[in-house]
């Protein structure tokens, strides 16, 4: 699919340091991500983001949340079938330098515990230093008494190495990430790591080895593969996340926010019966994803066109896409049957802004019409292949909900109920 670089809207947030340009391709630049080097720092939204225009502290959040939903999806969360390391461009460990920020705005610098043993009459007794160090009276029972034991108390040590290579971590983290967030770098936070950066590295795996709490190992891995991405560049090398191909991300985001998880059996599957050699199946048709609402099917192709944008007709799924999601929706028939489900729907899902297009649409979900193949009669619904129009921005805050308030919306949509 090819997408041209056209027009592109800008925004300039204010920052500390430097500007840093916002961008929202208005038919889609290639790249969706950030790039920055010594001089500038560029954030690059999808087809069909409308940046909010004079609030800086929402541009932030904006910014915020694209970033975690691409770093969900280079750890695998999102684009699985599409293998999606070989499409994105990355030497910027993301996820883990917002672990890191979060960690401390939420709890601060980590605190390293150290043990330290005192004697008291109460306490968390260590039986064997109470023991050796504690004289001990001897009950007429023959039972012995003690006065005093040695316990032990935990306490914090803000010298600790752990507790060093946090504060450095800390200050790094907030060095690339400032323009995310409205606070500069910490005051107080460590500039230079005072060991070699392969101790810092053996000292959290050793630490990591060693715990079992999941916020400590999610911290400790984190600061490691910070150490790894900083061991590795030069100084002046520019970072960069994102990725080229975000139609792959935006296929995910429409199946994690509208699919089920079991949907191998809606796929139409095919085999050889050969003359000669062994029958064999080749690889079956994979919609993009399946939504059951109301005990009705709705087959949905993910398409990241740029229709929602233009207008243009050339910018809308053609022949061979229509004609394979009919054969989808003719096999989702066959197994809906089976179900008993109700009907089955068809529809290609496109971004665009609610807030700026060519349809005076003004809705999450807009319907621009279907698609049909001339070669069918039209009788089944799933032959009418609605055109859904979502807004990215929405889709983006919102595809990880766990209520049924977008099934719902989308299921009107492509029955008609919203036009």
């Amino acid at each position: 699919m090819e997408i041209k670089q056209h027009d592109i809207q800008k925004h300039e947030v204010n920052s500390i340091y430097r500007q840093v340009n916002v961008c929202s391709g208005k038919d889609g630049d290639r790249f969706v991500g950030f790039k920055a080097d010594s001089d500038k720092i560029n954030v690059f939204f999808p087809i069909g983001y409308d940046i909010p225009a004079d609030d800086e502290s929402q541009v932030r959040k904006d910014i915020r949340n694209l970033f975690s939903v691409m770093a969900d999806s280079i750890r695998g969360g999102i684009a699985d079938r599409s293998n999606s390391l070989n499409h994105y461009v990355v030497n910027f460990p993301i996820k883990s330098y917002f672990i890191v920020i979060n960690h401390y705005i939420e709890k601060g610098y980590y605190v390293e515990k150290e043990k330290v043993f005192q004697k008291a009459s109460r306490g968390n007794i260590d039986w064997k230093r109470t023991v050796r160090d504690n004289r001990v009276i001897v009950h007429e029972d023959c039972s012995p008494i003690y006065t005093e034991f040695t316990v032990k108390k935990m306490t914090p040590n803000n010298d600790g190495k752990i507790r060093h290579i946090n504060e450095y971590c800390v200050y790094e983290a907030f060095s690339k990430l400032y323009f995310v967030y409205h606070s500069n770098n910490p005051v107080s936070s460590t500039k230079k790591l005072l060991i070699s950066n392969r101790e810092a590295r053996a000292i959290l795996s050793n630490a990591l080895a060693s715990t079992h709490d999941d916020t400590k190992q999610s911290l400790f891995r984190a600061m490691r593969d910070m150490l790894d991405f900083l061991d590795e560049r030069n100084e002046n090398m520019r970072y960069t996340f994102g990725t080229d191909e975000f139609e792959y991300v935006w296929q995910s985001i429409i199946d994690i926010a509208f699919g089920i998880r079991e949907k191998d059996e809606y796929f139409p599957k095919a085999k050889w019966n050969l003359r000669y050699g062994c029958i064999k199946e080749k690889n079956p048709l994979q919609p993009d994803s399946i939504m059951i609402y109301n005990n009705k099917v709705y087959v949905l192709d993910a398409k990241y066109y740029r229709y929602g944008i233009t207008g243009i007709s050339d910018h809308l799924p053609n022949s061979s896409d229509i004609n394979k999601q009919i054969t989808y929706g003719e096999y989702a028939a066959k197994i809906a049957k089976e179900k008993n489900n109700d009907s089955v729907f068809n529809a290609f899902v496109m971004p665009y802004s609610k807030s700026a297009n060519c349809f005076n649409a003004g809705r999450e979900f807009a319907d621009i019409g279907f698609a049909e193949g001339l070669w069918k009669d039209g009788i089944h619904e799933y032959e009418k292949i609605r055109g859904i129009l979502v807004d990215t921005r929405y889709l983006l805050f919102h595809y990880r909900d766990s209520g049924n308030e977008n099934k719902k919306l989308l299921s009107e949509c492509i029955e008609g109920g919203l036009t």
